[in-house]
């Protein structure tokens, strides 16, 4: 018969101690990372160097370069209001500038001067994959298309202060430089 002996009630034999929970300081786990690193420094850079390589041409891509055409705009001081302890200009003057050239009027004017409304990156939004395939057209209303370029204008047209001075830089960004220069430059409407 086999006979079981249960004279201890611990899991580990009386010579057997359980094992110590291994603690760390911070400068020994540091010091373990660093030499994690220093033994698979060549897998680390191979890994990043394979996947640059394949992960550059792939963003380019898919990103679109966007171009910055800036101007530069000095409003006429001569009926603004100057601080005499300060010397410093009327704010207002500046800020009712930037407000009117950010305005509705003036974007709607931009979009009707260059025909936003029929550029794809305004007015006509892209068909999708599915819509190129089908050969649908994304048939939009004037309206429609016309409130999307005023949209778009608003997001990437900025026009702000520079310094203590009269100087107001008016900047445009799109993924066309030609479309982004005539944008920032229609500031000679007729």
């Amino acid at each position: 018969m086999l006979q079981t002996e249960r004279s201890h009630a611990l899991p580990y034999p009386e010579s057997e101690t359980a094992p110590q929970e291994a603690s760390f300081s911070i400068p020994e786990l540091i010091s373990i990372a660093l030499g994690f690193l220093q033994r698979r420094l060549l897998v680390v850079v191979i890994a990043f160097l394979v996947v640059t390589a394949i992960g550059e041409p792939i963003v380019f891509k898919l990103v679109p370069a966007l171009y910055n055409a800036t101007a530069t705009l000095l409003i006429d001081n001569r009926g603004a209001k100057i601080d005499p302890k300060t010397g410093a200009i009327d704010g207002y003057l500046l800020e009712a500038q930037i407000a009117i050239i950010k305005s509705e009027n003036i974007r709607l004017l931009v979009a009707r001067k260059l025909h936003l409304a029929e550029d794809s990156e305004f007015g006509i939004p892209r068909p999708g994959i599915l819509g190129t395939l089908l050969g649908t057209a994304n048939i939009a209303s004037d309206q429609a298309r016309e409130a999307r370029a005023l949209g778009v204008l608003d997001t990437n047209l900025t026009a702000k202060r520079t310094g203590a001075n009269y100087v107001i830089e008016i900047s445009y960004k799109s993924r066309d430089a030609e479309r982004a220069a005539s944008v920032e430059s229609v500031g000679n409407l007729d």
